[in-house]
């Protein structure tokens, strides 16, 4: 089987490329397909939209992965609404692309044929399944020996709750610490449409509804705070947290957070597995050996068969091995934040993550998600961002057609790559690289590369791409020992991209080996490379580099100092760009753009459709848009220091400088000022030149005051109570029990004293602390609710160590009680200051009653409804048990209901419905008759006849002048029935001609005639 991308690219000439077929476009934009989706009311459809109305006929070369395509239709005329079916439907678990391999007759009214995409997500808006069992609570305050089956009842362990689950539970975990022993492991109950779900909440279920952690980037990233969501933590090092072997489908996890494991999540070759809105914060086994979601495939030789995993909204943090490590196919990763701050031994020295986001396998999706490296610029040890790594020598696997959109990586060795034999057919589109170079020459970046792709890996596309600030923006590795026999690097594409201030555009890399790499026949298209210190750099031996093309792409301010062959290039833009060395770079500006050295590059990728013109208006392609473009930059005079922080009582210096002359709003004109603020204030600096042009510019000095704390007065409270402490002032905070937020949550068992310490770099820290009084709580346990018979009475029991009271006024431990109608009854036992309080529901039910409809006459054919009224259970004679029934009989009939129930004897009630006969009726039937002529009309019954004429014979005559019903009703007793006669009068024929008339020979008149007939 032939597998492809297939890539449409339109040049300034006309070219065929083996890669893949790029035809040229008709005249006219060619239509566009977006908004991919899977609509709830019809999981057979996958919906799209179109940039103007289509027609298609033909689903050739539309590939949706893991379905097969029966038919495309199109909403005729319109821009939306057209829809894929597929053979089997798609359930709320399936995560899937759509790819384009050409061929389909899809066109827009000009016959402009599709515009060619690689791949797209599908949006999939089926509903979670509902919980459909029992719901189990889970707290630190819970007693593994509780009921478990309500928010007052919770179990103290998670592993207690999951003992009990059965297809469709749900559990409920309040935020607190939990800590764990041994691997939680997940039993085998969810189903396709009864999963099961552990979500956690803050005080009620349903309470959490976003993420509340947030990464200032440079900081040390925040503890997990156990009083917004539950945090799972080990007790020992070789020690994970929730762990789901094979069969262990269906499981939803929500709002769950666990720290210090050597896994958080892990499943071994399970499906359908669900985490979202989720932290976890240093996977590792001590030694470094840990990723915090790991989700591992068994294999049938080169391929996974696990699927559907699905990541979202979740934060992953200083992991050993990996952040998120994921090996199967159909699995989706979408706003997933990860961050390594060098604060702890994750895996290398610099106590980084090796990888952020890694994928093995097919047919998967990363989208909007992050991997951030903190402290400096990237480096030989800042790890892999977001790629596609498929396996290692033990056990290449596929891994095609993985879609990778929109992410963002900083600051990481690798930004993006495809790794080791059949790392194929990936697309890489709309992600941003920041290597967070600064300064210019080397320091850009200093080890940090944009996107890499390994020898033998082949077939992959990077689109839309900004890449900046990094050593090397495209890498070509040889890596051979992470490949098969082959090492070639083939069949690349990076196209409709921005690359600014890098060191080296393109590099070659390998690594000495004897395995012969190869780099041909890869593609550099439609991208602008501005600001680079030396175009292409390589390093090691490579045995055959030929076939790449370098083809309509803009160079401004692109240095080269290496000789390049086997690279063709072709429609070329270079500005201030060098030319030495063999093979020069073409300066001749082919496409009349006339930049200018300070124009700045794009800040993103731009879709290729929406870039028509240069930034003169010049269309770029008669045929076609084709290339990124520069925009010029706005000239500004001077500039001013940096923000600073001082503490309070000090002095800051801020400098202006560009300019010829200076005024602060603090009314200074000298190009540098000394402040002392008491408070954060921003300054204000406008700076001149010599031409009379001028700009302002903001500078902030941020004010830290000595530290301060202040925690309140002391508390009393109940045991098993909860109370939150704050503390106020200034600094960073640190209480006794190890948390750093200004507020904690606390549940003491006995009387405790709780220290805060306040601290930052302006003086001597500070502390404060709290006493909370713990006292006793009642026990008090009741007899239950109950149900009695109206008139009867019952004894309500409560049982305590307190005093009692009841919502009666009674203060004893048993109270008789005979309520009228179902009532509610409360009892309070008191200890100290402590009460509790349960409530006993008595339900009253009354005695059986009924009363059924009055007595009714019908006429024979006609139906009633009869109702019954009352207390208790309804049973009809006729079987029916509802309270109304609908009846329609021959004869005079009686109907008797009965309403019964366990109180007293049944009672009965009966309505009689009388029915009288209806008469018959014929009549001779319509007729039709000539103007002035009389006609007969006859009706023949059993009943009394009476005509709307007002006679009442059999017979009448009628002598109309024009169309007239005649209706006639028999009545017997009373019932009436009643029929229509049509006489239609058909009128007597007449006509008159024009008057007589004289012409000339050769002219025309018009003859009329009016009349009747």
């Amino acid at each position: 089987m032939i597998k492809k991308l297939f890539f449409a690219v339109t040049l300034l000439i006309s070219i065929n490329y083996s890669f893949a077929a790029i035809d040229a476009l008709a005249a006219g934009d060619p239509p566009v397909l977006s908004n991919f989706r899977i609509e709830n009311s019809n999981p057979n459809r996958v919906y799209f939209d179109s940039s103007e109305p289509i027609t298609v006929s033909s689903t050739t070369g539309f590939i949706i992965s893991g379905k097969t395509i029966t038919n495309v239709v199109v909403n005729s005329g319109q821009s939306t609404g057209h829809y894929f079916t597929v053979s089997n439907p798609f359930t709320f678990w399936d995560n899937n692309t759509i790819r384009y391999e050409g061929g389909s007759n899809l066109a827009d009214a000009d016959s402009n044929p599709l515009y060619a995409f690689t791949l797209e997500y599908i949006k999939n808006y089926i509903d979670e399944p509902a919980a459909t069992s029992n719901t189990l609570y889970v707290a630190t305050n819970g007693s593994d020996s509780n009921s478990g089956t309500s928010i007052d009842s919770p179990y103290l362990t998670i592993q207690k709750a999951l003992s009990m689950a059965r297809a469709g539970t749900t559990i409920y975990v309040r935020a607190g610490l939990y800590r764990v022993s041994n691997w939680v492991s997940m039993p085998s109950v969810g189903t396709s449409t009864s999963p099961l779900k552990i979500i956690g909440y803050k005080s009620t279920p349903g309470d959490i509804n976003s993420n509340y952690y947030n990464y200032v980037y440079g900081s040390i990233a925040p503890d997990l705070d156990d009083s917004e969501m539950p945090v799972f933590e080990r007790l020992s090092s070789s020690t994970g947290i929730f762990t789901a072997e094979r069969g262990d489908d269906y499981i939803i996890f929500k709002n769950i957070q666990a720290r210090e494991a050597s896994s958080f999540v892990r499943s071994i070759y399970a499906s359908n597995i669900i985490v979202e809105n989720s932290n976890f914060k240093e996977a590792g086994d001590g030694g470094g050996d840990g990723s915090g979601i790991e989700l591992i495939g068994s294999t049938t030789g080169e391929e996974y068969d696990i699927s559907n995993y699905r990541i979202k909204n979740c934060v992953v943090i200083n992991s050993g091995m990996a952040n998120l490590d994921i090996k199967g196919n159909h699995n989706l990763i979408e706003n997933v934040r990860t961050y390594c701050d060098n604060t702890r031994d994750a895996y290398s020295a610099d106590g980084v993550s090796d990888y952020y986001i890694n994928i093995s396998g097919s047919n998967n999706i990363v989208r909007n998600s992050k991997a951030q490296r903190r402290n400096g610029v990237a480096t030989a040890a800042s790890g892999h961002g977001i790629g596609v790594k498929a396996g290692e020598r033990s056990g290449f696997k596929h891994s095609y057609y993985n879609l990778f959109e929109k992410n963002y990586v900083i600051a990481c060795n690798e930004g993006y790559y495809t790794r080791n034999t059949y790392a194929d057919y990936n697309v890489f589109k709309d992600c941003e690289v920041d290597g967070l170079g600064v300064g210019v020459g080397t320091s850009y970046g200093v080890n940090g590369n944009g996107m890499v792709f390994y020898t033998d890996s082949k077939y992959n596309v990077a689109e839309r791409m900004y890449i900046h600030d990094t050593k090397a923006a495209i890498v070509f590795d040889n890596n051979h020992y992470e490949v098969l026999s082959e090492s070639d690097n083939i069949e690349n594409m990076i196209k409709n991209s921005i690359i600014t201030n890098c060191y080296w555009a393109i590099k070659y890399s390998s690594d000495g080996s004897n395995n012969s790499p190869t780099l041909k026949n890869n593609k550099i298209y439609n991208n602008t490379f501005d600001n680079v210190v030396d175009f292409y750099y390589q390093d090691g031996t490579f045995s055959s580099i030929s076939g790449n093309e370098f083809k309509n792409n803009i160079l401004n301010s692109v240095g080269k100092t290496e000789s390049l062959s086997g690279w063709t290039f072709d429609h070329n833009d270079f500005y201030n760009s060098s030319a030495l060395g063999s093979n020069v770079l073409n300066e001749n500006p082919q496409m009349d753009t006339n930049f200018m050295p300070s124009n700045e590059a794009l800040k993103s990728g731009i879709p290729l459709t929406s870039v028509v013109f240069d930034k003169d208006r010049v269309k770029r392609n008669a045929t076609n848009p084709t290339i990124g473009a520069l925009e010029i930059a706005a000239p500004t005079v001077g500039s001013v220091s940096p923000n600073t922080t001082i503490c309070s009582g000090e002095n800051a210096t801020l400098v202006a400088s560009g300019g010829t002359s200076y005024l602060w709003n603090s009314g200074e004109t000298t190009d540098s000022i000394t402040v002392s603020p008491t408070e954060t204030t921003t300054y204000i600096v406008t700076v001149s030149d010599d031409q009379g042009n001028s700009d302002s510019h903001e500078v902030t000095v941020t004010v830290d005051q000595p530290p301060s704390v202040n925690l309140g007065d002391d508390l009393t409270i109940c045991s098993g109570e909860e109370v939150t402490l704050t503390a106020t002032g200034e600094g960073d905070f640190t209480w006794s029990t190890g948390e750093t937020t200004p507020s904690i949550t606390v549940s003491p068992t006995e009387t405790t004293t709780y220290t805060v310490t306040a601290s930052n770099s302006c003086a001597a820290d500070a502390t404060d602390e709290l006493v909370i009084t713990v006292n006793e709580s009642p026990s008090l346990t009741t007899t239950g609710d109950v149900t009695i018979c109206e008139g009867e009475s019952v004894d309500l029991t409560a049982t305590s160590n307190g005093s009692l009271s009841w919502n009666t006024g009674e203060t004893t431990p048993t109270i008789t009680v005979s309520p009228t109608e179902t009532t509610t009854y409360t009892v309070t036992s008191t200890l100290g200051a402590c009460p509790v309080s349960e409530d006993i529901v008595v339900t009253v039910n009354p005695a059986p009653s009924v009363t059924a409809s009055d007595d009714v006459t019908i006429c024979s054919g006609e139906e009633v409804t009869l109702t019954a009224t009352g207390t208790g259970n309804f049973t009809w004679n006729t079987g029916e048990t509802s309270p109304s029934i609908t009846v329609s009989p021959t004869e005079t009939t009686t109907y008797t209901v009965t309403a019964g129930n366990s109180c007293a004897s049944d009672v009965t009630d009966e309505v009689i419905v009388t029915v009288n006969e209806s008469p018959s009726l014929t009549t001779s039937g319509d007729v039709t008759i000539c103007e002035g002529q009389s006609i007969d009309l006859t009706a023949t019954s059993n009943g009394n006849v009476e005509w709307n004429t007002g006679e009442t014979m059999p017979t009448i005559t009628v002598s109309p002048t024009e169309t007239t019903t005649y209706t006639v009703t028999s009545t017997l007793g009373a019932c009436p029935v009643s029929q229509d006669i049509v006489v239609t009068v058909n009128q007597t024929p007449s006509v008159t001609a024009s008057d007589d008339l004289t012409i000339c020979s050769g002219e025309e008149v018009i003859l009329t005639a009016t009349g009747k007939g």
